[in-house]
């Protein structure tokens, strides 16, 4: 074989294999008092990939050998990705939502085997089927939320006219359909969402090339309140107003602009603290990591951090994923930097700590804190690397043509024996449309109990109504999404 067609056959490989998507990089991440637990969409195999659920502290991401998933109903290659999930005293729950190649949104359930740090599964289900429903966006972002015991599950989607949608899930009345949350049709399939307590939940998406969009849950479980910045909406909005009514202040001067801010983001994150002020976090069109912080219900570009805390995402406006432990103000920022997952904290006294990059296996977990520096290759050619760089030179082309032929000689070596390695028991398929009767609500088996603070609204626009509390409060893990 000439080397002239070997070089035209490895840029083809590389061209079909390696530029894709940018969604083909999805992330998701959820907080867990063992550690926080991290979700990604291998962009070549398609297959779901997974930090080491039995990592503690400090999280474990294989990508040589990554953990996979197990599914029955195929995620499409592409996906939004959004979990969340808890901890017992023995084990790691987790519930992850994505959507299939028929559009179909699917949830699965899980629990983690502690001896191999692999999910098992034990089942996953066609929510929307179960919900009736079909108008559903084929490239929706996702969010997902475990609220509590009572309360259940809430995942957020966009149908196809890009309105802002929920699915509710409880022990009593399985999936079914949560009404409207957003009607204000924006270009962007970005989503993300968080809560404080059981039913004070925030929803964030892209509004245009100049804001954000936040969509509240007020006192009614089915009202949310619009709010959008650094423009503000010209009058109040909820979710029953439709799309050709929403303006924005249209003599207003923003106090401040989104840098970089790209309305086609490929994902955008969101956290909540305390004192329930909440911070929007995205990757720029320039490949820095912003946050856009509430204070008081006043919203503010956050201070930019250095690169040795806030490191440079390997793409524009790409992927990243936002974990939170509310009633601490803990947050972790997860993104592609240097081919690698970096992770991204600011603790609970409101500091940013130095990065690092999140290790393969534990013996490779630093105990002190280093910046990401240049790596050598690790050989990840399963996609989590691949298909993330587009519009590469021809020389980066060939190399990463490579790297993929080698992928493709371990990975089918790999899936051979995979059978004889596997480390966890099969659990016998069951495609059934809910998991009512089969497993426990969510919720945790031990729920920290916080005093509440001095009560305080998540924004100023027309003083939304408290809702009912205690003055104790059980916090379930904070989460985001796509």
């Amino acid at each position: 074989m000439s080397l002239g067609y070997l070089l035209v056959v490895i840029s083809s490989l590389c061209l079909t294999s390696c530029i894709q998507p940018a969604s083909c990089a999805s992330l998701d991440a959820f907080w867990t008092d063992r550690a926080v637990q991290i979700v990604a969409q291998d962009p070549v195999t398609g297959d779901i990939i997974y930090s080491s659920c039995n990592s503690n502290k400090t999280v474990i991401f294989p990508i040589e050998k990554p953990n996979v998933l197990e599914v029955t109903l195929k995620p499409r290659n592409g996906t939004a990705l959004a979990a969340a999930g808890w901890s017992t005293d023995d084990k790691i729950v987790a519930s992850i939502v994505w959507q299939t190649e028929t559009n179909a949104l699917v949830n699965g359930y899980y629990e983690c085997d502690n001896d191999s740090g692999k999910l098992v599964r034990a089942g996953d289900w066609d929510m929307t089927a179960e919900a009736e429903i079909q108008d559903i966006h084929n490239e929706t972002g996702l969010s997902f939320n475990v609220l509590g015991e009572q309360e259940g599950y809430r995942a957020f989607y966009h149908n196809q006219a890009s309105d802002v949608m929920m699915l509710c899930y409880t022990t009593s009345t399985g999936w079914v359909d949560g009404g409207t949350v957003s009607q204000d049709r924006r270009p962007g399939t970005a989503l993300a969402s968080a809560h404080h307590g059981s039913r004070n939940i925030s929803v964030v998406f892209p509004r245009n090339k100049d804001d954000i969009e936040v969509s509240q849950l007020w006192k009614s479980p089915n009202e949310w309140a619009l709010e959008t910045f650094p423009t503000p909406l010209n009058d109040s909005y909820t979710n029953d107003t439709s799309a050709g009514y929403i303006f924005r202040e249209g003599d207003f001067s923003p106090q401040f602009a989104l840098p970089s801010w790209d309305v086609d983001v490929e994902s955008i994150g969101m956290s909540i603290d305390a004192s329930r002020d909440r911070s929007v976090f995205y990757i720029g069109a320039d490949k820095k990591l912003y946050q856009v912080a509430e204070n008081k219900g006043k919203w503010e570009m956050a201070s930019n951090r250095s690169q040795e805390i806030w490191p440079v995402a390997d793409e524009p406006s790409s992927s990243l994923a936002v974990a939170y432990e509310s009633y601490k103000g803990s947050v972790w920022v997860y993104y592609w930097s240097n081919n690698s997952i970096v992770q991204a904290h600011m603790n609970d006294t409101g500091v940013w700590q130095t990065a690092v990059t999140l290790p393969e296996e534990p013996h490779k977990a630093e105990t002190k804190e280093k910046t990401p520096g240049p790596v050598e290759p690790s050989g990840l050619s399963t996609g989590a690397k691949a298909g993330i760089g587009v519009g590469v030179g021809v020389g980066a082309l060939l190399a990463g043509g490579l790297l993929v032929l080698l992928w493709m000689r371990r990975r089918k070596r790999r899936a051979s024996a995979s059978v004889d390695n596997a480390d966890v028991a099969e659990v016998p398929a069951s495609i059934v449309v809910s998991p009512v009767s089969q497993f426990p609500s969510p919720a945790l088996n031990s729920p920290k109990k916080v005093e509440r603070a001095e009560t305080s609204e998540m924004n100023g626009q027309d003083q939304p109504a408290e809702l009912e509390h205690n003055n104790v409060y059980h916090e379930l893990p904070g989460h985001d999404g796509r």
